[in-house]
């Protein structure tokens, strides 16, 4: 346990960076088992390659001490933080500099055997997203196994913030 960074740009991209890997490890310790592939599959699906843009404040959620970009690497579904540029995201996870700090310095070994506490809240409001749209597009995409996947996602998701004892968006 240390304790809590500065409110910088530059201690707010470490943490991130450092969340990434919990998160990476959590993904590579669970492929294979459910929900991840089947969450994973979904993702490949509907994402493509587009990042979600990331804003990472401090004590005041409208104070931003970074705006970051992640990607979900195709061949490797592996996190990824891309480096600064224009990029063309598909939507927006703000997150707290006391939560990344939490998962990625306080305590990622507990992070790491209990990851339906991880904030997932990027990945299923992206892959919902993008099922809108593409039944919207092609309606017969979304029925059969595509449903049966965001549904399974979205329950484990809402029994994670049960279970959690708190709303599963909020952080602080």
């Amino acid at each position: 346990m240390g304790t809590e960074p500065t409110e910088s740009r530059e201690s707010a991209e470490k943490l991130l960076k450092d969340y990434v890997a919990v998160v990476n490890r959590v993904l590579e310790e669970n492929r294979g088992k459910f929900p991840y592939e089947h969450a994973l599959r979904a993702a490949r699906t509907f994402w493509g390659e587009r990042p979600i843009r990331t804003l990472v404040y401090g004590r005041d959620p409208q104070d931003l001490l970074g705006v970051f970009f992640l990607r979900l690497e195709p061949d490797t579904d592996a996190l990824a933080v891309l480096p600064p540029g224009d990029h063309d995201f598909g939507i927006t996870w703000k997150a707290s500099m006391r939560y990344l700090w939490d998962v990625a310095a306080n305590r990622p070994q507990w992070y790491a055997e209990h990851p339906m506490m991880l904030d997932w809240s990027w990945f299923k409001t992206r892959i919902s997203d993008e099922a809108s749209r593409q039944a919207r597009e092609r309606p017969a995409l979304v029925g059969g196994a595509v449903g049966f996947v965001l549904g399974a996602l979205v329950t484990a998701i809402a029994l994670r913030g049960s279970a959690n004892g708190r709303r599963m968006t909020q952080r602080d």
